[in-house]
């Protein structure tokens, strides 16, 4: 049976400069919102709720109907966020 081990300080080794390295316009993080998850525009929606949505299936359309408040670059802007965290989180192995 394959184990995936996962090191105890792996976020620890991401070295990502929010500022510097994360150059998006429509993701925002605050410590002092929603425990500092990276949400759309400010607003409570994490961009892993939407990043969700569409694993779920659902479509752009069916995504702006359930949250009126986003639009339609803050669900592409939340996949390439999504894409440039996995682009740069370290490799687990796997035993």
């Amino acid at each position: 049976m394959a184990k995936q081990v996962i090191g105890s300080s792996v976020a620890s080794k991401i070295r990502l400069d929010w500022k510097k390295d994360m150059k998006f316009n429509r993701i925002t993080v605050n410590a002092n919102q929603m425990g500092g998850v990276p949400c759309i525009r400010g607003l409570r929606i994490p961009v892993a709720t939407v990043v969700g949505m569409i694993a779920d299936g659902m479509t752009e359309e069916e995504i702006l109907k359930a949250y009126p408040d986003i639009e339609p670059q803050d669900i592409r802007e939340s996949m390439q966020y999504a894409a440039k965290i996995l682009a740069n989180w370290p490799l687990c192995g796997v035993i």
